[in-house]
């Protein structure tokens, strides 16, 4: 394979992706999708290591327009960020309690952003998508998605279509409870989840991590994660604190963020020493997660406003 035979995507796109456009297959043999194709040339080319200008090039005019479609997309919306591991699994406690407050959150006309892949991402986009039905829908869906709780099942992305081939949704359901997704070809093992309205996809990860610090403009909950999630608390806390974001910070499961990893303990510690702690927040409710960050929302609204 020549490395222009690399360049299997259309650098030069400027509109999102749906998730079903990603499913399309591009190689009737091996029935391989446009997603796995890109994929498999971004790790064969060398992934972030590539040394062909000509492809860095064109996946960096690639990232670009996405992103730039991204926040066209988000433009004069009130967005919400969920930041939290990808390996929660679909049959945890955890897991619902994501998908719900995300769902409330759409359901108040807040836009849910998320990093487009499984666990704790998926939850969130899985809540967005069901804002516009039933309760009892979005139970019937968990219910589904738990016969493939982990995302390295096999059948992760069949349990997901089946959900989607139950509950379709409708173009307005689509118009007026949007959500995105920024996922990255860098985590070949992080399968992209197909509940966000639209999916920025992109090869640049640290591009993707900062969108997604710098663009929840009303407010980031934090689920159980690793390090990946504990990196996305640090950059936001960097940008609430250099006054690049208002966002307040809600962090969700007491016992996880103060006693076993001991972290916000130390955020609250430190937004206390620089004046900004009425930004953080902890709760193990869902309901009272919601509204202390639409609250602060609201204040935030008023504060723009007078400031017109």
């Amino acid at each position: 394979m020549t490395e222009a035979e690399y360049v299997v995507f259309d650098h030069k796109r400027d509109a999102l992706y749906d998730p079903l456009e990603l499913l399309t297959v591009v190689n009737p043999e091996t029935g391989e999708t446009l997603d796995v194709t890109i994929a498999k040339s971004y790790a064969v080319s060398g992934g972030e290591h590539a040394k062909n200008l000509q492809l860095i090039l064109a996946r960096n005019e690639h990232d670009t327009r996405l992103m730039y479609a991204a926040r066209v997309y988000l433009s004069k919306k009130r967005v919400v960020g969920f930041m939290g591991g990808h390996s929660l699994k679909r049959d945890s406690e955890g897991y619902l309690s994501c998908a719900r407050i995300a769902r409330a959150f759409t359901r108040l006309g807040f836009v849910v952003l998320t990093g487009g892949g499984p666990g704790a991402m998926e939850a969130a986009a899985l809540g967005a998508y069901f804002a516009g039905m039933e309760d009892s829908k979005l139970d019937g869906a968990i219910r589904i998605l738990s016969k493939a709780s982990s995302h390295l099942d096999k059948d992760w992305l069949a349990r997901a279509l089946d959900v989607v081939l139950e509950f379709p949704r409708s173009k307005d359901d689509c118009e007026k409870y949007p959500s995105l997704g920024i996922a990255t070809w860098l985590y070949a093992s992080e399968p992209t989840n197909i509940f966000s309205t639209k999916v920025a996809k992109i090869f640049q990860n640290s591009v993707r991590e900062d969108f997604l610090a710098n663009h929840t403009s009303h407010g980031v909950v934090f689920l159980q994660g690793s390090f990946g999630t504990f990196q996305e608390m640090f950059m936001v806390a960097a940008a609430v604190h250099y006054n690049f974001s208002q966002a307040p910070m809600a962090f969700f499961g007491t016992q996880f963020w103060t006693e076993s990893v001991g972290l916000y303990p130390l955020l609250q510690q430190l937004s206390s020493k620089y004046g900004w702690s009425k930004r953080v927040s902890i709760h193990d409710d869902e309901q009272g997660l919601v509204k202390a960050v639409a609250a602060a929302s609201h204040a935030q609204s008023i504060t723009e406003k007078s400031n017109l």
